[in-house]
């Protein structure tokens, strides 16, 4: 597995490895001056992880989640710092505790998911996705990430399957850095993702979108000239002035009987 190298923090989350079992977590009483300290703590992790500064959110995370140690939402934001810096194994007791914590929370299903694409078991993480999503309500990150899990697995129909139906629900979530690069590194085919992605944005008629992404699929190196002329949903691009400079700059041209 590529994993890109972090710096590791010696911090734990009391108790943390010893959920490691199934069973849902007991709820016990929380002093409320806790409970409100949990939550600055952890608003200002929020900002911290917007900021790029990864390491001190965590450091906010867990004094917050040893505040409040039964709450889900503290789990999941502790399991996306660690997966932020590379700690998966932590990243995954963190994320299942916050599934036995709330069995019903879409978000740590989404998180799990992630975690599940680190260790490339691109089955997990593709059953992860999809129980978020059920779970409701609809988000249009989860449909890109279950498209991302998808694109790991090789089933490219289902990949422009999520993708569509994440553009449903935000027409712009592309266009949204966090959205498309997940919080950790595996090995991927960038130019056949964004391939993929041009035959969504041409399906739907998106031409702008349709040739900035085939121009990254290209630039990253995709070069299968006789898939991309059968390609059907570029056939009402295939004469425009656009779509035939684009395919120039890269020493492509389109068949004299096209």
């Amino acid at each position: 597995m590529s994993v890109r190298a972090g710096v590791l923090l010696l911090l734990m989350v009391p108790g943390l490895d010893a959920c490691s079992g199934s069973a849902r977590v007991n709820k016990i009483a929380i002093p409320v001056e806790d409970v409100i300290r949990s939550y600055r703590l952890a608003a200002e992790g929020d900002q911290l992880l917007q900021e790029g500064k990864d390491h001190l959110a965590l450091a906010k995370y867990l004094e917050a989640s040893q505040l409040n140690p039964t709450n889900e939402v503290l789990f999941n934001k502790l399991a996306v710092a660690y997966s932020r810096i590379q700690m998966i194994p932590q990243a995954k007791a963190a994320v299942d505790r916050a599934v036995r914590l709330n069995p019903k929370y879409s978000y740590a299903y989404n998180t799990r998911g992630i975690v599940y694409l680190a260790l490339q078991d691109y089955s997990k993480a593709t059953q992860s996705f999809i129980k978020a999503i059920r779970m409701g309500p609809p988000v249009a990150v989860f449909y890109v990430n279950l498209g991302q899990a998808y694109m790991m697995s090789g089933k490219f129909s289902r990949v422009r399957e999520a993708y569509q139906e994440a553009l449903k629900l935000d027409p712009d979530v592309f266009k949204r850095a966090s959205a498309v690069h997940l919080p950790y590194t595996v090995p991927e085919n960038d130019s056949e993702k964004n391939y993929e992605m041009a035959r969504v944005f041409a399906e739907l008629g998106d031409k702008k979108n349709f040739l900035q992404y085939l121009d990254k699929a290209l630039a990253e190196g995709f070069s299968d000239q006789r898939r991309l002329w059968k390609e059907a949903a570029f056939e009402r691009f295939k004469t425009d002035a656009e779509f035939v400079a684009l395919l120039g700059r890269y020493g492509m041209a389109p068949p004299t009987d096209s």
